[in-house]
């Protein structure tokens, strides 16, 4: 299936900084085999796999794919022969589209492009069944710890992080939990801002000393417009009993905010998801971190009495057992 034959690269050649990153590699895997490549770093490995997918030419020596010599092909049109997984999921997706849109692109690489609609209504029913196979798990947890951060996680030895994630004691009391001495509390979000921008859960993963999870899975397409008729009905309601002009122009903004939505979800141009967000932190930075969430239009409640739950829920692990804060996004 994949043969590499003798392959060399050099980096800047001629020059002070030369380096010779492959000096007549050999490779050969028939299908279904799999391969894990280990080495040191510079010893080469993300070479060989761009080497392979085109990012950049061998000196000498072929890579060929089922018997085809793919070596002078460019990085496009390789494209139909192989893919790759990124271990940075930014690299390989398009951020600005949604995953429906990222899903049909993927469909359709090595295929023959025109000009249609990006992504059919048949297509956008096929992927909502795919995706209501799983639940979508998004963690990303700042450091916390004064010699561990899970970002690093690839760069840390395996005692060094072991401790962190197997502790020796464990300590749920009401209003917190005291992991191997050191005291943390927990929070869930409660209550969202209508609407946020791009990236808008950068100002949670970038929080110091907190530890953060959010947990993803998709709604059904009735749930969906229920929820958002009802969230309509409630506003309208409270607009009518507004006083101040301030708070009117506030629920005007809302009601037309999710007036849109409710009509995108009606034409199969947007997805709700049910999300959950567990943070924990170090007990001395509670009130600052409460703080900064306010500020950013988010409330939280404090895990009283479900330390346990909280715990659990903050693992790296699929398990969630809080459920009264979904909210629809």
């Amino acid at each position: 299936m994949l043969e590499i034959n003798n392959i060399y690269k050099t980096f800047n050649a001629g020059t002070v900084n030369e380096k010779r990153a492959l000096n007549g590699v050999n490779l050969k895997l028939n299908d279904g085999d799999f391969c894990t490549v280990i080495g040191g770093n510079g010893a080469g490995k993300s070479t060989v796999l761009n080497s392979i997918a085109g990012v950049w030419p061998v000196d000498s020596g072929e890579i060929l794919i089922d018997g085809k010599d793919i070596s002078g092909l460019p990085e496009h049109k390789r494209a139909p022969y192989l893919g790759r997984v990124f271990q940075d999921p930014m690299t390989g997706t398009v951020a600005d589209m949604e995953i429906i849109e990222n899903l049909a692109i993927a469909a359709r690489r090595g295929k023959r492009r025109g000009l249609s609609w990006g992504v059919k209504k048949s297509e956008k029913d096929k992927y909502r069944e795919m995706l209501k196979e799983f639940d979508l798990v998004s963690f990303l947890k700042s450091n916390y710890t004064e010699n561990f951060n899970e970002k690093e996680i690839a760069s840390v030895p395996a005692s060094a992080y072991m401790k962190y994630v197997l502790p020796k004691t464990v300590e749920f009391k009401v209003s917190r939990t005291v992991v191997d001495g050191n005291g943390y509390r927990n929070f869930v979000v409660s209550q969202y801002p209508l609407a946020v921008d791009n990236g808008w859960a950068y100002s949670l993963f970038a929080l110091d000393k907190a530890r953060v999870v959010m947990n993803f899975h998709p709604m059904q397409r009735d749930k969906e417009e229920k929820m958002i008729d009802r969230a309509i009905m409630e506003t309208e309601t409270k607009l009518e009993k507004a006083g101040k002009s301030s708070k009117q122009i506030e629920l005007e903004t809302q009601l037309e905010t999710m007036r849109s939505l409710l009509e995108m979800l009606k034409n199969n141009n947007e997805q709700l998801f049910n999300v959950n967000t567990h943070i924990q932190c170090k007990e001395v930075a509670r009130k600052e971190i409460k703080s900064i969430l306010r500020q950013n239009g988010f409330r939280v409640a404090e895990m009283f009495g479900r330390q346990v739950d909280a715990y659990i829920s903050n693992s790296i692990s699929r398990l969630d057992l809080v459920k009264s804060f979904e909210r629809g996004m």
